[in-house]
């Protein structure tokens, strides 16, 4: 599959919100660091604090956003391949076909994130 996806984003609703392209390359990375299970690459990808919420399970920290990179391919030999991001800094939402050895794969899931200083703060799936 291609890594190709569009870009758009949200309208913004108020004088307060500010304007920023979308992370691009942050979200390049973050593809590319996830389906090569690259954990140093995929670690420094996040706030020292950053917060992963999966299944309702929570990840806080880049140690822990390793476990969860190491479970996610153990378990299921997790493929991301994206199809759009949209939102407004520092939200964004990336729309992707996720592949693997779950039931009832392929499935197109939306990851949220919150990008705080060019690092991932928040992580949704």
């Amino acid at each position: 599959m291609s890594n190709s996806y569009a870009i758009t984003e949200a309208p913004h609703s108020g004088p307060s919100q500010t304007s920023a392209a979308p992370p691009a390359d942050l979200i390049t990375r973050l593809i590319h660091s996830v389906n090569t299970c690259d954990e140093p690459s995929f670690a420094a990808l996040f706030t020292a604090d950053a917060v992963i919420h999966d299944g309702g399970l929570r990840y806080t920290g880049p140690d822990a956003a390793i476990r969860w990179l190491r479970e996610s391919h153990d378990r299921y030999a997790l493929r991301l391949h994206p199809l759009d991001i949209s939102g407004h800094h520092p939200h964004w939402t990336l729309d992707s076909l996720v592949t693997g050895t779950f039931e009832g794969s392929p499935v197109r899931l939306d990851h949220y994130l919150t990008i705080t200083h060019d690092r991932i703060s928040r992580l949704e799936v």
